[in-house]
């Protein structure tokens, strides 16, 4: 597939990294490198030793409550990419200390080379922001919301309810900003086609 392949090696090379743990692939069903929204977890669960994927569609509550939240947030699979700070599954729900000091933000940015169409950045739980802290750059919109953990739904439910609401947010702002590139586009072209009219009559 595709738009998978770049994605794929990113996926193969963490393999070699982290070989004494389990990196799962991204879910080709998603937006691939074609994303526009990245959807940045904290790490994989035990269900991606099943489907070898990171998806909305592995058979646990955290990925239920995520596709049904995008449902409701009026966001497409199509575009989106889900990935997540720690980027493999070691046995453990916790994060290790051996994970902290393996994984960097480093990691993310070389994701995000591979993702040229991704405008905003979706910070989903604590561990994730926390590792990309005051490192994102102002090229992307950069949003936070809670974790769709059943542990979160369970300690926190009024909270949780709301994180279709903060994803949302970052799909508004790709869409206005989608919006304002196509204005400027077309701007581009009317001022082109004028420039173009008053050259031929001073030509001819």
């Amino acid at each position: 597939m595709k738009h998978m392949d770049k994605l794929n090696k990113f996926a193969e090379e963490l393999r070699l990294e982290f070989s004494e743990w389990t990196v799962p692939n991204f879910d080709p069903k998603d937006g691939g490198v074609n994303a526009k929204i990245l959807f940045l977890l904290e790490k994989p669960g035990p269900e991606t030793e099943n489907s070898g994927l990171i998806s909305q569609d592995n058979d646990d509550e955290t990925a239920r409550a995520t596709k049904e939240f995008l449902n409701d947030a009026g966001i497409d699979r199509k575009e989106i990419i889900l990935w997540n700070a720690f980027p493999a599954w070691t046995g453990q729900i916790e994060i290790s200390k051996e994970e902290r000091e393996k994984t960097s933000a480093s990691t993310v940015f070389k994701l995000l080379e591979l993702l040229p169409k991704v405008k905003a950045i979706v910070l989903v739980g604590k561990e994730a922001q926390d590792l990309l802290r005051d490192v994102i750059p102002s090229d992307w919109g950069v949003f936070k919301s809670m974790h769709p953990s059943p542990r979160n739904k369970a300690s926190r439910r009024e909270q949780w309810e709301k994180i279709p609401d903060d994803w949302a947010k970052a799909k508004k702002y790709v869409d206005d900003e989608e919006d304002r590139e196509r204005k400027k586009s077309i701007i581009g072209i009317v001022v082109a086609i004028a420039i173009g009219a008053l050259v031929g009559k001073f030509v001819f």
